[in-house]
């Protein structure tokens, strides 16, 4: 084996290495910049030992790093940095635990509840207990206020002052 084909064959496993590093550390794309620079070398490494490895080298570069962008995307929520840079939407949690649906809060329609947060024009309100994301039918309603339900738009109650 030749020594450029050597050098073609490590320059290309440390970009692969990197690539796959950059899913588990966080270096804000340091690690990828890295690696793309790495593995251009190992292509360049390759057409100096010849036009054919060169050739496959660049090829399997082209199908490589949108296969990596893929799997990254993928994978990286799952990963620990991935869950503690953008943590599961508490959101869609919430909306598909039981007790929250849309026939749920169609129920509180009429019902008078107490302002937990200020309504600007979003907030929480506290309808026998259950705490429930409201909308204001308009303008602001203060904390501590009394309202009544008069709509369900999304997952939110639509409330006006009592």
């Amino acid at each position: 084996m030749s020594n450029m084909l050597i050098w073609a064959l490590v320059l290309q496993t440390l970009g692969i290495v990197l690539l796959v590093a950059e899913i588990f550390l966080p270096s804000h794309g340091v690690l990828t910049v890295l690696a793309v620079g790495i593995l251009g070398g190992g292509i360049y490494a390759a057409f100096q030992y010849g036009a054919m490895a060169g050739y496959v080298s660049l090829m399997a570069a082209i199908v490589l790093l949108p296969t990596f962008a893929v799997a990254a995307i993928r994978i990286w929520p799952r990963t620990f940095v991935g869950r503690r840079v953008a943590p599961p939407n508490q959101a869609s949690r919430r909306a598909d635990s039981p007790g929250c649906g849309e026939d749920t809060l169609r129920s509180l329609i009429g019902q008078t509840g107490l302002t937990i947060t200020p309504l600007r024009p979003v907030g929480a309100c506290d309808f026998g207990g259950k705490r429930v994301e409201c909308l204001a039918e308009s303008g602001m309603i203060d904390r501590d206020m009394r309202v009544v339900a008069i709509d369900v738009q999304g997952q939110s109650v639509v409330v006006r002052p009592a």
